[in-house]
């Protein structure tokens, strides 16, 4: 898959997520078998007055690659110098979100605020454009419009087409749905037949069928995948190899999931510091332990670990006391 002047080696896709898709998380993605990895959601004011704190979650190892950065924002000035300022810093592509349905996002007319003004929408894309200066792809994330009433994926699309963008990942629910609800499949098919450049669907992809299923109805590019893969990165090799087989690989063992939670474990403490790294970790254990005996006592002891050490003890207790399942 193409993107602009950048190639992917597949058309799987790491979904943008805030507070989860930091550096260690991107490379756990990568090594599962993601094509494409994205930043958290980065405000473009931020980026602009030099948040130290803004500008530290941008930086990302060369494993990474290819990779996109996200931002949000309607400031004109500030979109097309965080552009430029993610250009400048080595990134493969950027992307613009314009369907995050947060209250806060909404209130600061970023995410899918800008849905409500065309033109906003418009400008905000060609100032992107002009702040990476043609030498980074710009693209777009979506949604179909704000209600089911209220369906404007073809305006959406040829909009951000003639602005410039040269991808565009439509999330497949109206934003009134959040993240629940039937993904419309018939209007990502009429977001991919009303342009020319790559259309990549989002929404509801959490294993090989529902993978198979969205291509299959839509006609998509590629696959955008966010909540699928916590906890889970091979998800993205197991869907590559059952396209291409329609064969499914095992998923992984007990065994398998919890060497993966300490490996992100190792990863984190790296990067952000081990005690810190490690709390991190916390918000993710429900994902990497789900279904398995003693999860909800492994919760409970990894949510006291402040050290890499404690975090690998509080793991292994699974196999230690082979608990019994939990009635959760």
């Amino acid at each position: 898959m193409k993107i602009g002047s950048v190639t992917l080696p597949n058309n799987l896709m790491l979904a943008p997520m805030a507070g989860i898709t930091d550096s260690p998380f991107r490379r756990m993605s990568k090594a599962g078998g993601a094509g494409l990895v994205f930043t958290e959601m980065l405000s473009a004011s931020a980026l602009a007055r030099d948040s130290r704190r803004t500008t530290g979650m941008l930086k990302f190892a060369d494993e990474e690659r290819p990779i996109a950065a996200q931002i949000f924002g309607s400031e004109l000035a500030a979109v097309e110098k965080s552009a430029d300022i993610i250009r400048s810093m080595g990134y493969d592509m950027l992307n613009i979100n314009f369907g995050c349905p947060a209250k806060k996002i909404i209130k600061s007319r970023g995410g899918s605020a800008l849905l409500k003004d065309l033109k906003s929408y418009e400008n905000v894309i060609a100032a992107s454009v002009r702040g990476s200066g043609g030498k980074m792809p710009v693209t777009v994330k979506i949604r179909p419009g704000l209600t089911p009433d209220d369906d404007r994926t073809e305006d959406y699309v040829r909009a951000a087409e003639a602005a410039g963008a040269e991808m565009i990942i439509i999330h497949g629910r109206f934003v009134s749905q959040i993240h629940s609800g039937d993904v419309n499949f018939a209007a990502i098919a009429r977001a991919v037949a009303a342009v020319k450049i790559p259309v990549v669907a989002n929404g509801g992809i959490v294993s090989e069928l529902t993978a198979e299923e969205m291509l299959s109805k839509t006609g998509c590019a590629g696959l955008m995948i966010g909540r699928g893969a916590i906890g889970d990165f091979g998800i993205f090799r197991r869907i590559l190899y059952y396209l291409e087989n329609k064969e499914k690989l095992s998923a992984p063992s007990r065994e398998e999931r919890i060497a993966m939670y300490k490996e992100h474990a190792r990863l984190s403490a790296e990067f952000h510091g081990e005690r810190g790294g490690v709390i991190i970790l916390r918000k993710l254990a429900a994902f990497y332990l789900k279904g398995l005996p003693g999860a909800k006592r492994t919760r409970e002891a990894i949510n006291k670990a402040e050290s890499v050490r404690a975090f690998n003890d509080a793991l292994d207790g699974i196999f230690e006391h082979q608990w019994s399942v939990d009635s959760e």
